[in-house]
């Protein structure tokens, strides 16, 4: 085992096993995490360290962009699409720029890498209660043997959760029938 990892260092590393696994130094961040001695990110560093870069870039997409229930962003498990979603990214910016950081214009401040990465500089239990929560959400959604859920377990434990856990918020689209028939059939495009 390795000296004492600081919490720095953890969340650091937990954010460089969450982004995206094309950027260049990518397999030299995995080797040094593997070194730092903690079994969990250890052992999904080396399932990420065991695939090619195809097919590990196939498999974050596929895991983290194309399902809902284990996307990476804090505010979509916590409300969905609710109206609510927004003035909560807001909060969260608002944050991270007061703090003096730098979030990317193509990126939503609620990207779980880059809450990690604020994370490792700033002490924010709100913050740190949220993703831990997100980390249970994350673990509860994803198979035994998916590579990535030894690092939610691991980051559900690591975060101060201050209360019980809440469900993420579900969906309830209005599936009921029309009060009155819709002609889709005809020239005129959605005539009632």
């Amino acid at each position: 085992m390795h000296e004492v990892v600081d919490r720095q260092e953890i969340f650091l590393a937990c954010s460089a096993l969450l982004a995206y696994p094309s950027h260049p130094a990518f397999f030299s961040m995995l080797e040094k995490i593997i070194d730092m001695g903690i079994p969990e990110l250890a052992a999904t560093a080396k399932g990420l360290v065991g695939m090619d870069a195809m097919e590990r870039e196939v498999h974050y997409v596929t895991l983290f962009d194309f399902q809902e229930k284990t996307a990476l962003f804090l505010t979509a498990h916590e409300y969905g699409d609710d109206r609510e979603r927004g003035p909560a990214l807001l909060v969260i910016k608002e944050k991270i720029e007061q703090s003096g950081c730098f979030i990317p214009d193509a990126q939503l401040p609620d990207y779980l890498p880059l809450l990690l990465e604020w994370l490792a500089s700033h002490d924010d239990e709100e913050i740190e209660h949220r993703v831990g929560q997100m980390a249970h959400f994350l673990l509860q959604a994803v198979d035994q043997e998916e590579i990535y859920r030894p690092l939610f377990s691991f980051l559900q434990r690591q975060c101060k959760i201050k209360e019980d856990i809440v469900s993420p918020k579900q969906e309830n689209p209005d599936l009921e029938e029309l009060p009155y028939p819709c002609d889709y059939a005809s020239e005129e495009v959605f005539r009632c």
